[in-house]
This record gives C-alpha cells, structure tokens and sequence, in this order.
C-alpha cells in the first residue's frame, strides 16, 4: 500500500530523556521513513532547575539517557545529530529548529501537574505557541502515525487549509480525517463563511495525499471550541486533533482553545502557525 505523500523534509525531536520523549522519537522514525525524511534530536536542559555546579553532570546524564533511547529505536536513529543545550526548553528548541531549518518539531506530550497545564507552562504547549513551524506533541503510548484526525477549521481560509495539509500529511495510508469549525451559534458560521472554508481546507487536504487518496469528512460544530474538538475526537476515537494558530504572542492564554486542547487531549496534537505574509 502506498505511503502518503511526505510533506516534511526536516524535523526536529525534542528530548528530556521522559516516556513521553521516546514517544517522540518512535514517531520521528516513523515519519522518517517513507521519504527519507532528515531528523535532529535536541536535549535541552533547563538552568533554572540544576545546581550550578551540577550542571555539567546533568547534562551528562541526559546525554547519556537520550542516547540509550535512540540506541533502543533502531541503528539509523543512532546516526541522527544530537545537540545539547542549556537554557529555557521552549526557546531553546525553537531557536534550534529555526538554525536547522526544520519543518516540523516533534515533542513529548508529558502529562503534568494540574497546575503546570492550567498556566501553560508545559514545555510542549509553549513550544507550540512560539515556533514558526508546525509541532506535533504525541504522548507516551504513540508508536504510529494517527489513522483517524480531528481538524479544527478557523475562520482564517488560508490558516484553515494550512492546517488540513499539515494534519493530512501525518495521517495513515487510508486514513480519515475529520474537519470541523466550530461556533457559539448557528448564524456564526454563515458570517464567516465556514462552509466555504471547510470546502477549501477538504480540497487541500485531499490534494495533499493525491497518491493515497484520505477520506474527508466536513461538518459544523456549535459550542465551546475546545470541547466541541475534543469531544469529537473521542467520539471517533482520533489519534490526532490538529489546531490552528495565528501569529502574535508566544504566550499560552491558560483559556485559550489551543492551552485547553492540550489539556484535555488523549491524544497527540499538532498546532500549525499561520504562514507567514
């Protein structure tokens, strides 16, 4: 059976050595290997948490750690360029996606403290609102790619097809993917135009998987965004919900449809910035 489509040449993996950072490194190998795709690997260690004079050991140690994960993969993996950094994870990572020239970052979907999520200050939720390209956080039990997807559809047309390329081109050979735009009323959708903008978000992501041809199914949602998405997902049992995100602020508003997807997901997520002007 043919593989879909690659739409990512360059990824980049980031790791802390967690379940959830092998996740992400299964999944980069699997990404990888239809198209020959390139991956780096980036271990980044935070200042704020070590001792100063520990620091230099502990980098070590997750040197080490990382390495033994990569070695658990499969030999190629064990090829892959390892960088280390020291510094705040999420800049961290994008500054090094951006050097590399990466078209996606893959990170692990880690399952914190209530807290942690309720401020947005998990890594993979912060990288995802600063990259400037499009990151896939999965969780600790991913090992494939996704054969069913959940997209939310904004009311950005050109965001809305950026969205459903980038979510397409990460599903499984016969894959499903389902996109939706949501709103608090009925006559919202018309104002917008959603019906116009599901119809070009479903054409883009069919042309992106012309090879493996993708059913897309379309629909409009009323409700809260978040849980609208959410529920749907669980509903047909997705492995992946992917989101829009215009460009602005680097930081994750704790209400935010994008903090409380990340919150409530069971599964991985990929948000996907606006293409720049």
């Amino acid at each position: 059976m043919a593989e879909p489509r690659a739409t990512v040449r360059r990824l980049l993996v980031a790791t802390d050595g967690s379940a959830a950072a092998l996740a992400a490194l299964r999944m980069a190998r699997t990404l990888a290997i239809p198209a020959a795709t390139g991956v780096a690997v980036v271990a980044v260690t935070d200042r704020a948490d070590a001792d100063p004079t520990h620091l230099s050991a502990r980098m070590d140690r997750r040197l080490a750690l990382v390495q033994s994960q990569l070695a658990t993969i499969d030999g190629a993996a064990t090829t892959w360029p390892l960088e280390t950094a020291v510094g705040e994870p999420a800049a961290e990572i994008c500054r090094c996606a951006s050097a590399r020239g990466v078209d996606l970052v893959v990170v692990g979907l880690g399952r914190y403290a209530a807290g942690d999520r309720l401020l947005g200050s998990e890594t993979a939720l912060r990288v995802a609102c600063r990259a400037a390209v499009p990151v896939l956080a999965v969780p600790a039990d991913a090992d494939a790619r996704a054969r069913v997807g959940v997209c939310g559809v904004s009311a950005d047309a050109v965001l809305a097809s950026a969205t459903a390329r980038a979510a397409a081109g990460l599903l499984a050979p016969d894959g499903v993917l389902h996109l939706a735009h949501v709103a608090p009323y009925a006559g919202a959708c018309e104002a917008c135009g959603a019906r116009a903008h599901l119809a070009a978000a479903a054409t883009a992501a069919a042309a992106t998987r012309a090879a493996d041809p993708l059913h897309v199914e379309t629909g409009l949602l009323r409700g809260a965004p978040a849980d609208a998405l959410l529920a749907l997902a669980r509903e047909h049992g997705a492995g992946l919900i992917a989101l829009g995100r215009r460009r602005g602020s680097a930081q994750a508003d704790p209400d935010s449809t994008l903090a409380r997807v990340f919150r409530g997901a069971e599964c991985a997520v990929l948000v996907v910035p606006a293409p720049a002007a």
